[in-house]
């Protein structure tokens, strides 16, 4: 195994695959205990904040998943591949964020 389908690998496996993962329990089972910092009372419609926040963690697997195909195709360089990583990793944060705005108590 060379170097690139190994690090394809762990990118997807260490990555992605976890991103799938909390992405579909949050955003579709509802485990919203998952979310850092969650309390009942901060969010006025936690279903559809829960939504948001899976929403968001699904295209960042999607984007690590296209990263991994990338690196281990060897059709990205290593700049190109931080870029769309750092890209990807942003989303949750945006997702969260979009959230808060969104779906905040107001007084």
């Amino acid at each position: 195994m060379n170097e690139a389908t190994m690090a394809a690998l762990v990118l997807f496996l260490g990555g992605a695959l976890p991103a799938y993962l909390f992405a579909y329990a949050i955003g579709v089972r509802q485990a919203v205990h998952l979310i850092a910092g969650w309390h009942e009372n901060k969010v006025t419609n936690a279903k559809a904040y829960a939504q948001v926040i899976g929403a968001s963690l699904f295209v960042m697997a999607i984007g690590m998943t296209l990263a991994a195909l990338l690196l281990w195709a060897q059709m990205i360089s290593g700049n190109e591949l931080l870029v769309l990583l750092l890209s990807a990793s942003t989303l949750p944060v945006i997702g969260a964020v979009y959230g808060w705005l969104k779906y905040r108590p107001r007084n």
